[in-house]
């Protein structure tokens, strides 16, 4: 019956990660194929809010999901929006937390699915946690394809009847986000073929044909930060045995070289980089007003009219900050930023754990790079691939699956009986002493 139960919940969390990438590559709220996969997902938050406790997560993260499940919570309890009364001066004003419930709804759905899946895929044991990398490739490749399909005519398609939005690349209504899909992936394609298969020729061969598609794309900036992204993952994980020191020297070469492509080219996005300065004077004019607790979620494009200056007003509709730090931070306060560090400690302390876990944590910091000039978080087809990135790094407690087949290898039976003869031949010295 375990069996059985694992198998489902495995084929289940696999069909979330699939039709994350084909139906969740909208960047409007609301979006009816986003609410299919959110509504897939419940199942998803249930069982793993309900069993929290039996997670892998290390203490400190349980209580960091569960101070962002009340942080989302927050937004639709009343508090008092003004001081007492005095007596025969009137009554006291009470409201939601957030300054719009209506449009914090919608915001907090996405925020609990992601969340819930995170939970979810925590409980995964290592072996299960990468036999689920497949459907993220899958995802992948099917994207791959729609795009040559949609470069081959020269056209964009509008998806016929079936999605609510027009595909400028692959199966996702931005191209940037496109170009974020594809070069995450090349972490997870370098440690599958370079650290647990040794095939570089297959590495190569893939990675040109993911160039290609970024190239017929016209993403400049895809390509750069891809090849580099490719560069940075085949010295991480080959030759095997490298220092950590030698690996996040590496990546920090790597981040550099992306900060500054994302500088010159602005990630090709049709938002160039003088309206984003006067997203961001905007965005941060709100920020001053509201820094300590935020406007609530999904409030930004009430918020940020009020505080546009006559000579700042621009033709394009700012539906996002193009800065998910600063855009979080004002719509839900200190605390919100303060999550993010709490995070980022966890991550750098946990990435290490494995080799799938090490290339989990290059493609969560390509993603939270985008995140400076973008906001690729708030599409459903790199939420969840972000979630699955982060369960597997911070899942850092034994699995009885894991433990078991560790026991069954061969290989990990001979590095224990050499690890306990190098124990006893230290002690013998020590006990003749």
């Amino acid at each position: 019956m375990d069996r059985i139960r694992a198998s489902f919940h495995f084929y289940y969390a696999g069909i979330v990660v699939l039709l994350a990438l084909v139906l969740g590559g909208g960047t409007e709220q609301g979006l009816w194929t986003d609410h299919v996969v959110e509504i897939v997902l419940l199942p998803a938050l249930f069982l793993g809010l309900a069993r929290i406790a039996d997670t892998r997560l290390p203490m400190a993260a349980r209580l960091l999901a569960i101070v962002i499940l009340c942080l989302v919570l927050l937004q639709f309890v009343p508090v008092l929006r003004t001081l007492p009364a005095l007596p025969g001066t009137g009554g006291t004003y009470f409201a939601f937390y957030s300054l719009a419930p209506q449009k914090s709804l919608e915001s907090s759905l996405f925020a609990l699915s992601v969340l819930g899946f995170f939970l979810f895929l925590s409980r995964f044991s290592d072996a299960d946690q990468e036999r689920l990398t497949a459907f993220l490739l899958i995802g992948l490749f099917v994207n791959l394809v729609a795009a040559t399909i949609e470069f081959s005519y020269g056209t964009s398609s509008n998806g016929g009847e079936v999605f609510p939005y027009p595909f400028q690349a692959g199966l996702f209504t931005n191209e940037n986000h496109f170009s974020s899909l594809v070069y995450v992936m090349i972490p997870l394609l370098a440690y599958l073929t370079l650290k647990r298969r040794r095939q570089v020729g297959t590495f190569i061969g893939v990675l040109a044909v993911m160039l290609l598609v970024l190239f017929a794309a016209g993403s400049r900036a895809g390509m750069a930060i891809a090849t580099t992204l490719a560069l940075v993952s085949a010295l991480w994980f080959y030759p095997e045995e490298q220092s950590r020191a030698r690996k996040l020297c590496v990546l920090g070469v790597g981040v550099a070289t992306i900060v500054l492509i994302a500088w010159r080219f602005g990630f090709d996005s049709a938002i160039e980089n003088d309206l984003r300065a006067v997203f961001y004077q905007t965005t941060w004019r709100a920020i001053e007003e509201h820094w300590l607790t935020g406007t609530g979620l999904g409030t930004f494009t009430l918020v940020y009219p009020g505080v546009e200056r006559a000579s700042q007003i621009v033709s394009v509709f700012a539906n996002h900050a193009h800065n998910e730090y600063l855009e979080l931070w004002l719509e839900t306060g200190i605390i919100g930023i303060l999550l993010i560090g709490v995070f980022a400690g966890l991550a750098l302390l946990h990435f290490s754990r494995s080799g799938l876990a090490e290339a989990a944590f290059i493609a969560i910091i390509a993603l939270m790079l985008h995140s400076l000039v973008d906001y690729p978080l708030r599409t459903l087809g790199l939420a969840i691939p972000f979630a699955f990135f982060v369960a597997v790094i911070l899942s850092t407690k034994s699995h009885p699956d894991d433990e078991a087949m560790a026991a069954m290898n061969p290989r990990s039976q001979r590095v224990r009986r050499r690890s306990s003869r190098r124990q006893r031949r230290t002690r013998e010295p020590a006990a003749l002493g």
